[in-house]
Parts: structure tokens; C-alpha cells; sequence
């Protein structure tokens, strides 16, 4: 919604505030089924951060969200769909 309504630094926000618990849920808790989830939140973010124009931050959590993307296409053998 945030993004939709040109508010990208707070969109940023929630993002992080989403990362840090998808982040805490995957590595500390052991949700490996949220992998997918946290790829996609960070896609997501990083969406956001190209619009603002911080194209190397883009890219990088871009980069990362593939990787996890990829690592559970390996893991599941199956492809993972966009749920949102």
C-alpha cells in the first residue's frame, strides 16, 4: 500500500521490519519452509529500492533473494511461485 501510494522510504521500512522477522523465523528458528517468503520479501524490497534509484542496493538484496530462490528449487525440486 505504501509503495502504491508513493510513500517508498516508508514501504522501505516495513520491508526491513518484515525482513527482520522472516530473517529471525528461517535462521534462528529453523522455518526453512518461510525460505520462500523471505526471498520474496526481499524482492520485493528490493523493487522499492530501484524506484528510489539506490540501484546497487537493489541489486544486491535482489541477488540474495535469487540465491534463496534457487537454493529451494534445488532443495523442493519443485519452482516456487509468486503467492502475493
Amino acid at each position: 500500500m505504501l509503495q502504491a501510494s508513493g510513500d517508498l522510504a516508508g514501504a522501505v521500512a516495513l520491508y526491513d521490519q518484515a525482513l527482520e522477522i522472516c530473517e529471525r523465523l528461517v535462521h534462528q528458528e529453523g522455518r526453512s519452509e518461510l525460505r520462500g517468503d523471505l526471498a520474496w520479501v526481499q524482492a520485493y524490497k528490493a523493487s522499492v529500492l530501484l524506484s528510489l534509484g539506490d540501484r546497487n542496493a537493489a541489486a544486491s538484496i535482489a541477488s540474495e533473494a535469487m540465491e534463496v530462490l534457487e537454493e529451494e528449487v534445488q532443495r523442493t525440486g519443485r519452482r516456487i511461485s509468486n503467492r502475493y
